[in-house]
């Protein structure tokens, strides 16, 4: 039986956004040679706007709009049938970030786009705006009390209070050689978030024979023809054939999405919660666990 007072939504301060409108202009995910551009504006709240072909619709970041079409690679959200894909960098960006509120506009596909595949560019982008506080309270949810949670799938995370106001994620991955098996632990604010997680590219996990590579080309089109000068980290036979920028960059990596998926709890989250084998599913089905916890609490 769950608790009531394992969660709480209180009052912390006052929301943030961005000082000042701002664009990129980047390769669309999936579509070879397409460049979509990217908005970022000032709001009291989160959402993503889409313009495509004329067709122009929203979507909140809560719970009800993850969807799993996204995949164990990637996340999706939704809104009565209408798609934002691959939103999880620009929303772990945003998190790790402090932002609470902005209008992400999307003009020329239904796709984030994923410059670097990490979330780099999008906290440059927020760094460029500046941010100011606005007048809206900033509600947070608070452990109170210890508890966890599992979903069957061999993942499990670890929730408990702190005595701050931050968040501290901790996360632990377990992989074949090279990458092996990795743990890292960050106590979150803007710096700390820019500096060691933001830069974190994804990988790829399996091995990666030219055979693999032309796969992952069909999936990602704009994947050089030469593996070996592929934008993220890959590996052959257990030996690195592009290798990370540090050891550790994929728990790196698999903390910068896990940030991304809890962003679609619709508050940040303060206490410390340690994540076993993260992924986009666990992710999802956790940030599913936790807004039940808080319709409980309300």
């Amino acid at each position: 039986m769950m608790k009531l007072n394992e969660i709480t939504i209180e009052i912390l301060g006052k929301k943030r956004t961005l000082n000042s409108s701002i664009s990129l202009s980047a390769m669309t995910p999936h579509i070879k040679g397409h460049k979509t551009i990217l908005y970022l504006h000032p709001h009291n709240e989160l959402l993503f706007t889409v313009q495509n072909n004329e067709k122009k619709y929203t979507v909140p970041i809560t719970p009800s709009s993850m969807s799993d079409n996204g995949g164990k690679h990637t996340t999706t959200i939704s809104k009565d049938g209408n798609k934002i894909e691959m939103v999880e960098h620009l929303l772990s960006a945003l998190y790790g970030m402090n932002i609470d509120g902005c209008n992400i506009e999307i003009c020329g596909s239904n796709y984030v786009p994923i410059p670097a595949f990490s979330a780099k560019k999008f906290v440059d982008l927020i760094l460029k705006a500046g941010t100011k506080t606005i007048h809206d309270k900033k509600q947070v949810v608070c452990i109170t009390s210890p508890f966890y949670y599992e979903d069957g799938s061999g993942s499990v995370a670890f929730f408990k209070p702190t005595k701050n106001n931050l968040l501290t994620i901790s996360a632990l991955i377990q992989f074949p050689d090279p990458i092996g098996e990795q743990y890292l632990s960050i106590e979150l604010d803007p710096n700390s978030y820019n500096r060691e997680i933001a830069w974190a590219r994804s990988y790829i996990r399996a091995n990666c024979t030219d055979e693999y590579w032309l796969h992952c080309k069909s999936i990602y089109p704009n994947f050089p023809d030469d593996m070996l000068k592929a934008p993220v980290p890959l590996f052959n036979d257990g030996i690195w054939l592009v290798k990370p920028k540090k050891y550790d960059e994929p728990v790196r990596h698999k903390i910068l999405d896990a940030l991304g998926d809890l962003a679609l709890l619709g508050f940040p989250l303060i206490g410390a919660i340690t994540i076993i084998r993260p992924g986009h599913n666990f992710n999802r089905n956790m940030v599913q666990f936790l807004s039940k916890k808080l319709s409980i609490v309300e």
